[in-house]
């Protein structure tokens, strides 16, 4: 908002008499409009939503852990052709981006949804799944974790029935 007030922005729009607390509602309300992101950046940087959710890929609501030593950890995942990550389940909060290939999550009792290339989603936590590649593109995963330094963020499950 301040950058749009010093520019002139808001001056050439609106009467002196407007407080500077209305221009920068009123810029608010404009840089929504006009689908900004942070007015932060420069206006050659272009921002992009990919994932705003209050719920996981199976509708559980988003839990943020509350840890004595968090830490953030991104990884990235390859799944050839053919090729599927077994029946695992995550124990802290993780986002995912495919950049490449289109993956079938199934969840434990049975639903499977897809996620194909440009889609985000957050990963299922505490609950069992496993994710398969469709098609012959390996699959290109981006997955940022928030957990805990020195425990994992992905565990086997051994307990899911077709589990050799």
């Amino acid at each position: 908002m301040l950058f749009l007030e010093e520019r002139g922005v808001l001056r050439t729009w609106l009467p002196n008499f407007v407080s500077m607390k209305t221009k920068i509602s009123l810029a608010l309300g404009l840089a929504t409009l006009l689908g900004a992101q942070d007015s932060h950046y420069t206006p050659q940087v272009k921002v992009r939503t990919l994932l705003k959710s209050d719920t996981t890929s199976n509708g559980a609501r988003v839990v943020y852990p509350t840890v004595a030593h968090p830490e953030v950890t991104s990884i990235a995942v390859d799944i050839p052709p053919g090729a599927q990550t077994g029946w695992h389940r995550h124990p802290v909060p993780g986002y995912a981006f495919v950049l490449a290939g289109t993956l079938d999550v199934e969840e434990k009792g049975g639903k499977t949804r897809r996620f194909g290339p440009g889609m985000a989603f957050a990963e299922m936590v505490g609950k069992s799944h496993n994710g398969r590649t469709v098609g012959q593109d390996t699959v290109k995963l981006l997955v940022t974790f928030t957990g805990e330094q020195g425990k994992g963020f992905t565990a086997k499950d051994d307990d899911h029935p077709g589990v050799k």
